[in-house]
């Protein structure tokens, strides 16, 4: 595998839009899981001031641009560059009449058309990709193949969003995973999920060796098993984990930001694939879902994001709702204090609906 560095990255979760809010919130370590009266749920939405409503185009154009400033990348630099843009996104459409269209009108006639016009560049070119809850990581790992060669792309920009809306409570309400109350990942009484707003723009590009790069890449894996749509494939998830353990050379991994979102089962097989490589026993684990929620098809950028945090100031974080750890959640889970201590590389787990399972190592670059 063709070693890339991540160069640039903007995010907004519910903390707020940026790094600096999503930093500050992690390692000030709240919730912003609040009960909605428009949602009937508890939900993570992004803060909104001064009545201004924020759209699919809006969100994207920040993440974006906030990627190229954090890459020192800029359009003028790009301008001649070929550059792919993959958008993460779901894989159904959701009806007009639950979408806000006095903000999502445009987005939603010509998605590649508005990318452009915030990037203003010419030699752009465009993929979509849909893993479910592991869109993120498998749009990376795509990237990373095809930045192998490299007369095809010299940049790949992976973005995507998720705003809130009644479509996307409904059909995750008619899985059974939606929480009544803010999420508890690994806890004995963690019942559910809580979806969460926010998006991201990762930039990847072919590591040279740069000072100015946020994290390499060192391996992902993916794989789709079809055992079942919805639960978890333990020796699938397993498999993964080891793929890229095993590809990337990695012998001493210093935490796990787990893919924990919440469920009863979920998180017990998470658990479970990870006692099964045994280079893992005792690595501190962590989740941020219980801070900022589930992002579905945009869950990768939070948790990549968060991951490069955690090793720019090495702390592991606990995490967020998790009180009375499950037997069945037989981990070194982080618990109400953090953990301090150098964190070279971090795994990053995802695992999506329909069998869709990923693992990512990041290694900082000092």
């Amino acid at each position: 595998m063709s070693i890339c560095a991540i160069k640039g990255i903007g995010i907004a979760t519910s903390y707020g839009l940026g790094f600096e809010k999503l930093k500050d919130g992690l390692l000030n370590n709240y919730s912003t899981i609040k009960y909605s009266n428009l949602y009937n749920k508890f939900v993570a939405e992004i803060p909104i001031k001064n009545n201004f409503k924020i759209s699919t185009y809006s969100l994207l154009e920040y993440v974006i641009n906030e990627a190229l400033d954090n890459a020192n990348l800029s359009k003028e630099k790009l301008k001649d560059k070929n550059v792919l843009a993959i958008i993460c996104t779901r894989s159904g459409k959701v009806p007009q009449k639950l979408i806000d269209l006095t903000v999502e009108s445009e987005w939603l006639k010509d998605k590649e058309f508005l990318i452009k016009k915030i990037l203003n560049l010419k030699n752009i070119y465009f993929a979509s990709i849909s893993a479910a809850c592991a869109t993120v990581n498998f749009a990376i790992n795509q990237a990373i193949n095809l930045l192998k060669d490299q007369s095809l792309f010299d940049y790949a920009i992976i973005l995507g969003s998720e705003l809130l809306n009644k479509y996307e409570i409904a059909g995750m309400e008619a899985t059974k995973a939606l929480g009544q109350f803010p999420a508890k990942p690994f806890d004995k009484e963690r019942a559910g999920i809580n979806l969460g707003e926010g998006g991201g723009a990762i930039i990847i590009e072919n590591y040279k060796g740069e000072d100015n790069a946020k994290a390499i890449i060192k391996g992902v894996s993916t794989r789709v098993s079809v055992k079942s749509p919805t639960q978890t494939d333990i020796l699938a998830f397993s498999n993964v984990i080891k793929d890229v353990l095993k590809n990337s050379k990695t012998n001493r991994i210093d935490m796990i930001n787990a893919h924990a979102t919440g469920t009863i089962e979920g998180d017990s097989a998470e658990c479970k694939a990870l006692n099964l490589c045994e280079l893992l026993n005792g690595v501190p684990v962590t989740s941020i879902k219980g801070a900022i929620g589930h992002l579905l098809y945009s869950a990768g950028f939070p948790s990549i994001v968060s991951s490069i945090i955690f090793m720019q100031n090495n702390i592991i974080p606990p995490t967020i709702g998790l009180e009375n750890i499950d037997t069945e959640c037989n981990i070194s889970a982080v618990n109400k204090n953090p953990i301090n201590k150098k964190i070279k590389n971090i795994l990053i787990n995802s695992a999506g609906f329909y069998g869709n399972y990923s693992s990512m190592i990041l290694s900082s670059p000092v």
